[in-house]
């Protein structure tokens, strides 16, 4: 693992850089969000601006609000990484991740307590590489997961094997899309 950028912010500048640029990207205003979560734009922009004590419960109602994921504007605080905050907006990754954990701890019960940190720390490891991996791919990853280009599953072929396959073109595209379904040869 990499050393941390020496110029890394505190809690309080993570928070506070995280609310702020999770606002921007929803495109609302200090204002809009106090009103929404009931309290004077004052207090909101105190509590925006990381001053006073984390509160997790007001993470969680600004989440809501900006549609966002809560605990990875706690994961951001605590890896002094704001933009982590952002990067999770959409997919909500460390929502994910707490479910996953919560199954995790209701199927292992005290079994947890068993593992040693070399095996969490490798098991870790190789998630994240694979979901770097992944998030690199982007489109590629996508298109492959969603099966263009691979066969039908089971081995089936997209057309009965007794029929000759319909040629390409006007009328005789094998194409679910095509509007123009195939036409039969005589």
């Amino acid at each position: 693992m990499g050393q941390p950028p020496h110029n890394v912010p505190t809690r309080r500048a993570s928070l506070s850089q995280a609310l702020r640029a999770l606002r921007r990207l929803r495109g609302l205003g200090p204002g809009e969000v106090a009103d929404a979560m009931g309290m004077a734009r004052r207090s909101f922009e105190y509590f925006e601006a990381g001053r006073g004590k984390l509160n997790v419960d007001r993470v969680h109602q600004v989440a809501q609000i900006l549609d966002v994921d809560p605990f990875a504007i706690l994961a951001a605080v605590e890896i002094r990484s704001p933009q982590f905050a952002v990067r999770c907006a959409e997919h909500k990754l460390m929502t994910v991740f707490m479910i996953a954990l919560q199954e995790f701890d209701a199927s292992a019960l005290d079994d947890i307590a068993r593992l040693n940190a070399s095996t969490i720390i490798s098991g870790f490891t190789r998630i994240f590489d694979a979901l770097a991996k992944e998030a690199k791919e982007g489109e590629d990853f996508v298109e492959k997961w969603m099966g263009e280009g691979d066969p039908p599953p089971n081995g089936q072929e997209d057309h009965a094997p007794d029929q000759p396959e319909a040629p390409d073109g006007p009328g005789g595209s094998t194409d679910p899309d095509d509007p123009e379904p195939p036409t039969k040869e005589p």
